[in-house]
């Protein structure tokens, strides 16, 4: 439930940090270390993820926190989709302000 076996996990400078949570099947749960070993980064530098809302907050079961990988896919794809909708309402504004000047 923790981690991914560590002979699957490229070196963290050979990959981005999403490309081993790519191959684990979206229903696997991670703990705060799993996750942290999964992006290369600290159990701390996790949570400053978190609370800079680049990471979904955890679910809690008993006293662990846990993401699964398919909620992790999807809060990424949620937040690709919204910065994709503000990119193209800032080109139509910036496309207005040409056309009025």
């Amino acid at each position: 439930m923790d981690t991914p076996d560590k002979s699957d996990i490229p070196a963290p400078d050979e990959v981005n940090r999403y490309a081993i949570l790519a191959k684990l099947p979206p229903e696997h749960m991670l703990t705060v270390k799993g996750l942290a070993s999964c992006l290369a980064c600290s159990v701390r530098t996790v949570w400053r993820y978190v609370h800079s809302f680049q990471l979904p907050p955890p679910v809690r079961m008993g006293n662990k926190s846990i993401w699964t990988v398919g909620h992790l896919y999807q809060w990424d794809e949620k937040r690709r989709r919204d910065a994709e909708a503000a990119a193209n309402r800032e080109a139509l504004r910036l496309r207005d302000y040409e056309f009025r000047s």
